[in-house]
């Protein structure tokens, strides 16, 4: 029969596989800040092998200007034992990506809070497509204007028509507007 101590290895092992398989930066510290488990998908954001990030600060390895800071979403987890996030900027191996992650408190049998495990996503893509979005809106309220501008010197006749596109250039302007506040906004968070 297995000890207590073989069967807390054994999951501690098979929660380590089922990590490993998520595509999304996953990654354990002490109190102390030193990375304890880096998933592959973390080690390879961070261009190192997992084996080469045990032991190092994970500020070190992220870069973010909430590192080492009371924003901290990992300090935070284990100061108020609580699962806070945070937006920033990570600049691991010179790169810049823009990321949301997690802090959760690891703790011990006895519930003490022992480190943490922070779970990243990389806003690329995200942010990309707003900008896309704000890039296509500008372009429609500039042509709409444009078009409006033209009906108007083509005579009184149409003007109606010079009106109601006016409404439209407003209505995607205020869109382009609406959006980029909102990617203004998500960096705030």
């Amino acid at each position: 029969m297995k000890t207590l101590r073989a069967f807390r290895k054994d999951c501690v092992t098979e929660e380590a596989r089922y990590l490993a398989g998520v595509m999304t930066p996953v990654v354990a510290i002490d109190s102390e800040m030193n990375v304890i488990y880096v998933n592959p998908a973390g080690a390879s954001v961070l261009g190192r092998s997992a084996q080469g990030c045990l032991g190092e600060k994970c500020y070190d390895l992220f870069l973010t200007s909430d590192c080492q800071t009371p924003r901290c979403a990992c300090r935070q987890a284990m100061d108020a034992n609580d699962t806070p996030s945070g937006r920033t900027m990570a600049h691991p191996g010179g790169k810049s990506i823009p990321i949301q992650y997690v802090g959760h408190p690891l703790r011990d049998e006895g519930g003490r809070v022992t480190g943490a495990v922070e779970f990243v996503t990389d806003l690329t893509d995200i942010f990309s497509v707003v900008s896309q979005v704000v890039g296509i809106s500008e372009g429609v309220a500039n042509a709409s204007g444009e078009l409006s501008s033209a009906t108007k010197e083509a005579g009184s006749a149409p003007q109606q028509v010079g009106q109601a596109i006016e409404q439209v250039a407003k209505g995607s302007a205020s869109t382009a507007q609406t959006v980029g506040e909102a990617n203004r906004a998500a960096w705030r968070i």
